[in-house]
């Protein structure tokens, strides 16, 4: 499995403050490849945990790319039923 992210782009929008808008994101680019260990530092609000809830589909990027094999197989795993993704969690 491997994650390439390219140009990936998200804006907040504080519809409560008058629309301010705070970019999270400016143009990520990122490959990691199957078996790659990868860690993200960086200070607070710099955009960290906006990446990854991206790559898992929790946010909608504003722009950008994200092929991901990973997010596939946990969708697919996610619209089983109970019973058939337990069984297939302890198989080999």
């Amino acid at each position: 499995m491997m994650i390439e992210v390219a140009d990936l782009r998200k804006t907040f929008r504080l519809h409560q403050q008058q629309g301010v808008a705070i970019p999270a994101l400016r143009g990520i680019g990122l490959t990691v490849a199957q078996g790659e260990c990868l860690a993200l530092r960086g200070p607070s609000g710099s955009g960290k945990s906006t990446l990854l809830r991206s790559i898992y589909a929790n946010y909608k990027p504003d722009s950008g790319r994200i092929a991901n094999v990973l997010v596939l197989v946990l969708r697919d795993r996610a619209q089983r039923q109970p019973d058939q993704t337990s069984a297939s969690i302890g198989q080999r």
